[in-house]
């Protein structure tokens, strides 16, 4: 992935360690000991952003500042530091004749250290792993001078895009030998963080839904923030069908280099929505005749930084949004057939292993690929599974699955209602609450005792009729200790409800408050 790695003019959110540990880096240049710094994390994460910010409070301090640049036809010699003002750059290219290495290090060096004599210097060089050998020289030159000059050397770099081969391996292997090296990683922000950041775009705070959905899918990647959330009006409780154009070409630029066959690879991994092993890619390659050998082709996406090799032996994306972005470019079709054929391989699978998570798995791939039947039992029998090993929210969804389906499927083994209170046992086993229930309890002011019963007032709203006569009656029989009189249109009480809070019992042990949490 290739973009601006900022977040925007506003201030940081959640960096105040990484501040922190800048602010003592830029201290220590103050009174006089060397010092360098290497600024790594994912692109788009805030890097320089961050270092940006951090030396904008140095004002004492002269801040040279280059970078590089991702050219792939050419190398051009000290790329790295001709961005840098003119005072450091012109010595070295006011000609067009190359300088040789050891002039060219021992000039910047000596102007630094004329310049340190005044003030504290430091020297910023952006996106390190796209300089060049000849500017690397010369920065690890001038890491290694003298330790007791008031000079900083501070570098970002992007993780995830150098291959085994690159030579910056080398050259930071060597670096950190060096007395006065430290590397600073920079995560993403957490979901408080994200929240933060989105407030500051929005200019109001964020709805929570909209937090959820948007850091579900950024991970907290503070660039990835900005381009979900721009164009949102004031107040968007949920993202908008898609991704945005900007948002979709930044999380593939370096997919889009990779070889074709890696790429027809990668597309059905994203298709499995889940970290696979690669004997199982492989089995699922060859009932789609992908030309290549799979391990050398997950090798390839690995060292790109597209994939991840887990502890555990299995691959999935560096970042999931590369996979949501991939699937979305998909046909129908080829989904399907790609949903089938992972249909296969879990069938075979659970043959020789059932239960576990395959059986999950298996149904979504069902489901996805539209074969009905097979998608209703497997969410019965996932939500089973699910529901004996205490994992009520996978339980749940699969329950609400099979809810969905029990129309469509032909013959289903069980009764309706009975798969309706399943979903109301597992729903509040799970702790998940629709937000309808919040809209329902909104309206409880539109609802008065009379004597001893409950009578609906006109809320104008409209919501209370939204909810429903079972719902509305539900929700009242559970925050209040009075009998809650039917509503008329609860004559239609014989009708079948089209939501699991419809029923009128909750599971014993329930408190009455956790409906209204």
């Amino acid at each position: 992935m290739a973009f601006k790695d900022d977040a925007g003019a506003h201030d940081l959110v959640g960096r105040d360690q990484e501040l922190a540990v800048l602010a003592a880096f830029i201290e220590a240049v103050r009174s006089g000991t060397a010092r360098t710094l290497i600024v790594s994390g994912d692109a788009g994460v805030g890097k320089t952003a961050l270092v940006e910010q951090a030396c904008a409070a140095g004002t004492d301090v002269v801040i040279v500042k280059g970078a590089a640049l991702p050219l792939a036809g050419q190398e051009v010699p000290y790329l790295g530091l001709r961005s840098a003002p003119a005072a450091l750059a012109a010595p070295l290219f006011s000609s067009a004749t190359h300088v040789p290495l050891p002039d060219a290090a021992l000039r910047i060096d000596e102007w630094i250290s004329a310049v340190a004599d005044e003030q504290p210097v430091l020297l910023v060089i952006d996106d390190l792993q796209w300089v060049d050998q000849d500017s690397l020289d010369v920065l690890m030159y001038l890491a290694a001078g003298p330790p007791n000059r008031r000079f900083g050397l501070v570098c970002t770099l992007r993780t995830g895009e150098l291959g085994e081969a690159h030579a910056l391996h080398t050259w930071l292997a060597d670096l950190r030998r060096l007395p006065g090296v430290r590397l600073c990683t920079l995560p993403a922000l957490d979901r408080p963080g994200t929240e933060a950041q989105l407030g500051q775009l929005l200019g109001s705070p964020p709805g929570q839904s909209l937090v959820t959905e948007i850091f579900r899918h950024s991970g907290g990647n503070p660039y990835f923030n900005l381009l979900l959330s721009e164009g949102l009006a004031t107040g968007s409780a949920q993202l908008p069908p898609g991704f945005p154009v900007d948002l979709r070409q930044a999380v593939l630029r370096s997919w889009r280099g990779l070889p074709e066959e890696v790429r027809n690879l990668t597309r059905i991994l994203a298709v499995g929505g889940r970290a696979i092993s690669g004997g199982d890619l492989e089995s699922i390659a060859a009932m789609d005749s992908v030309q290549g050998v799979v391990p050398q082709l997950l090798r390839t996406a690995t060292e790109a930084g597209i994939l991840d090799l887990e502890p555990d032996g299995t691959y999935w994306f560096h970042h999931p949004l590369i996979a949501e972005v991939l699937e979305q470019g998909l046909s129908a079709d080829e989904r399907k057939r790609w949903h089938a054929a992972f249909c296969v391989l879990y069938e075979n699978q659970l043959r020789d292993h059932p239960g576990g998570d395959r059986l999950t798995a298996l149904a979504d791939h069902y489901y996805l690929a539209g074969n009905v039947d097979e998608a209703f039992r497997c969410a019965v029998a996932a939500a089973d599974a699910a529901a004996r090993s205490g994992a009520s929210g996978d339980a749940l969804r699969m329950l609400q699955r099979a809810v969905s389906l029990w129309k469509q499927a032909r013959s289903p083994n069980i009764r309706l209602r009975e798969l309706w209170d399943r979903v109301r046992t597992e729903a509040f086993a799970a702790g998940h609450l629709p937000p309808s229930w919040k809209r329902w309890r909104n309206c409880l002011p539109a609802w008065t005792q009379c004597g001893n019963h409950w009578q609906q007032l006109n809320c104008g709203s409209g919501a209370c009729t939204c909810a429903g006569p079972w719902a509305m009656r539900s929700l009242l029989r559970r925050t209040s200790t009075k009998p809650c009189a039917s509503p008329p249109c609860s004559r239609a009480a014989g009708s079948t409800p089209s939501h699991w809070q419809s029923w009128r019992t909750r599971p014993s042990g329930t408190s009455a408050a956790a409906l209204t949490q």
